[in-house]
């Protein structure tokens, strides 16, 4: 497990507060976060270091700049990061506009689909549609889900024996 030390350690933020080109140096502000276990409180506090046999609070710190090597390897490598999330998420939206395009793509009717959306539209059963159509009643179930599913409305409220 560890001390309580090393898990203040691991729990710091680095805020810059200034970059001075003409000297290559980066000025920061260092904190360490506490959370209040009680309360559920969060604090960012500066860092405290021991000195000798005191405490000192260590409120700015500068660090030298990185080399343009250093520069270069990291936008390299953000930019092959930020790529491949953004191929990851454009593939993820084409495949939802994809989606979104068949849902809404009308199939063509046959005939009998046509006749059997015209009845039901028309307030029928599909008792009457199947003598009708010379069609079994779970035949004129199953074309029915399907033109839903194709964006045809088959709702019964919408038809026209019930509406009139």
């Amino acid at each position: 497990m560890m001390s309580k030390q090393a898990r203040q350690l691991t729990h710091m933020h680095m805020e810059t507060v200034g970059i001075d080109f003409e000297l290559g140096l980066c000025k920061v502000k260092p904190l360490c976060h506490q959370l209040n276990q009680h309360t559920g409180k969060s604090y960012w506090k500066y860092m405290r270091v021991k000195k000798g046999d005191s405490v000192v609070t260590v409120q700015r710190m500068a660090f030298g700049m990185a080399s343009d090597e250093l520069v270069k390897k990291y936008e390299d490598k953000k930019e092959k990061f930020l790529m491949g999330i953004t191929q990851e998420f454009t593939q993820q939206l084409r495949k939802l506009e994809r989606a979104k395009t068949d849902k809404l793509a009308r199939h063509d009717l046959s005939e009998m689909q046509k006749e059997i959306l015209k009845l039901h539209h028309e307030g029928k059963i599909h008792k009457e549609i199947s003598k009708l159509v010379d069609l079994e009643i779970s035949g004129v179930t199953r074309h029915l889900q399907r033109m839903k599913k194709w964006g045809y409305e088959t709702d019964k409220q919408k038809s026209s024996r019930e509406s009139g």
